[in-house]
């Protein structure tokens, strides 16, 4: 897990590279690919952007549908932000989740807005992000990928590859 600093203006704040977990496999139960980025707790201001992007390989053998969520821990932010029927026989197909999170307020009711799109894992079209959710920003906030697939097969897999978190700051 890495942490996404005080940095400001656009660094890269917090990067998790390749992971070995995978999930998946015999199961529909949501699952965390573990490449997550932690928001020190009480470190946000109203107005701050963080931008993100995590990247995610997908075999399957079935044909399940992936819903795809950026969590806070265990808990989504918002259920779901997508929901992509995938093909029978893929392998190791990438899928990307951008996203972009606005404070809008801070304590322990603060409210994140959310936007953004998850790519396809076969050929339809982006999936648009658009929720708003509330967090508290008094403890720490641990930004994750949550992958459920919708029919279990021994062979479904979701691996984590990247999870990059950028800060913009208003200060």
């Amino acid at each position: 897990m890495a942490a996404i600093t005080g940095l400001r203006g656009g660094a890269v704040v917090a990067s998790q590279g390749a992971v070995a977990s995978a999930v998946g496999a015999s199961s529909t139960a949501a699952a965390l690919l573990g490449h997550s980025n932690t928001i020190p707790a009480g470190t946000l201001q109203v107005g701050d952007v963080i931008t993100g992007r995590a990247t995610f390989l997908v075999s399957t053998d079935s044909t399940p549908n992936l819903t795809v969520a950026l969590a806070n821990g265990t808990t989504a932010l918002v259920t779901p932000l997508s929901a992509t029927a995938t093909g029978s026989g893929l392998s190791a197909r990438a899928v990307t989740m951008d996203y972009e999170i606005t404070v809008r307020a801070i304590g322990a009711t603060g409210t994140l807005e959310l936007v953004g799109r998850v790519s396809p894992v076969d050929t339809a079209a982006l999936v648009p992000i658009r929720a708003a959710a509330t967090v508290d920003t008094t403890a720490d906030i641990v930004l994750d990928t949550q992958v459920t697939f919708g029919t279990s097969h021994a062979t479904n897999t979701c691996t984590g590859e990247q999870h990059v978190t950028r800060r913009y700051g208003r200060s």
